[in-house]
């Protein structure tokens, strides 16, 4: 049986995939350990003449595997093709003594960027818990978030990366998928 090896299979992942999925199965296989991203962005780059190569050779050098969910990945991919700078990911912050960790961070404007899955930011306790821990981080350390979900990242209206956009005072890319 032919198979092709990790490195090969990212690479046909981010050139074959649809963008959002793309990054996200390859952010996935850095997550698992099962790929190195500094050699996946290396054997995209040396790619001629391949379907997809112009999408895996964009993409590759913003697979982190420090996204923890396919969810985030695609929030990484909306903002990126919103020509928005590139965040700090799993940013931490420690305030009073306690932990916290960001999904996306513009760190320099104090801006986040949170995926809130059904799984675990639906339930009224998470719901309360997510509110009270970005209230405090607004409140006390200036923090401004914007959240992601996955009606805000594959719908059609562009609110999220507009948001962050006024934020950081960029004007984004209109929509291309």
């Amino acid at each position: 049986m032919a198979v092709t090896s990790p490195l090969r299979t990212a690479s046909d992942l981010l050139r074959l995939s649809w963008r959002p999925y793309a990054l996200a199965a390859a952010d996935t296989m850095v997550r698992a350990d099962v790929v190195d991203p500094a050699r996946v962005a290396e054997f995209v780059a040396r790619l001629r003449r391949f379907p997809g190569t112009k999408q895996a050779q964009e993409l590759a050098p913003h697979v982190d595997g420090r996204r923890e969910s396919p969810g985030e990945s695609w929030m990484g991919c909306r903002m990126l093709d919103a020509g928005l700078p590139r965040p700090a990911i799993a940013h931490h912050v420690v305030h009073r003594g306690r932990d916290y960790w960001l999904d996306s961070a513009f760190v320099a404007r104090r801006v986040a960027a949170e995926y809130d899955g059904r799984e675990f930011h639906s339930d009224p306790h998470d719901v309360r818990h997510d509110g009270d821990r970005r209230g405090r981080l607004g409140h006390e350390l200036g923090w401004a978030f914007v959240i992601g979900t996955r009606e805000r990242i594959f719908g059609t209206d562009d609110a999220f990366e507009q948001e962050l956009g006024a934020l950081m005072n960029v004007t984004v890319r209109p929509r291309t998928w």
